[in-house]
């Protein structure tokens, strides 16, 4: 049986815990709530996803730049910023208003797949850091809908390039 592509479970923990319990090459995710009271849709949320590379560090893409490797404090800071963007926060249904959204931090969680060991999360870790460095990785935009946070992670973990780019 081969290694299952997709996080089969989640250990939720509260964000101050995540440096705790994340490993090097764990596939991490911070949820953030966006909360406009005067729209119809008056709530939605964003999953922010990245490789944890060593105790504070992490390799994560996000619309402000390219592949990076940020510090654990600012990975989740950076999820905030990227609730406050006004595509993502119209893709989540909560519409412009000229009340500004309430972000906040809802969840954190470690992802887990069929087959998890050492030896896996090591790839992962050295697929996430040559991430960084390859010209051609670099090359990729961001787009919230076709390669994002998540299919970046998604790819460091599996191998399997889900980027709507061409690339396979």
């Amino acid at each position: 049986m081969g290694l299952n592509i997709l996080p089969v479970s989640a250990v939720p923990c509260h964000p101050l815990k995540l440096a705790k319990i994340a490993q090097a090459g764990d596939h991490i995710a911070v949820r953030t709530v966006i909360e406009r009271p005067c729209t119809p849709t008056k709530f939605g949320q964003i999953w922010h996803h990245g490789i944890m590379v060593d105790d504070d560090r992490v390799v994560q893409m996000h619309p402000k730049g390219n592949i990076s490797v940020v510090e654990l404090e600012e990975f989740v800071a950076l999820s905030l910023v990227a609730a406050n963007n006004e595509l993502i926060i119209k893709m989540t249904g909560v519409t412009s208003c000229s009340e500004p959204p309430k972000v906040s931090i809802d969840a954190t969680a470690v992802l887990q797949y069929d087959g998890d060991n050492d030896a896996w999360k090591s790839q992962t870790r050295s697929i996430a850091m040559w991430a960084t460095q390859d010209p051609y990785m670099q090359g990729i935009k961001y787009d919230a809908t076709k390669a994002n946070c998540e299919c970046f992670a998604t790819w460091c973990r599996n191998g399997r390039l889900i980027f709507s780019t061409g690339i396979k």
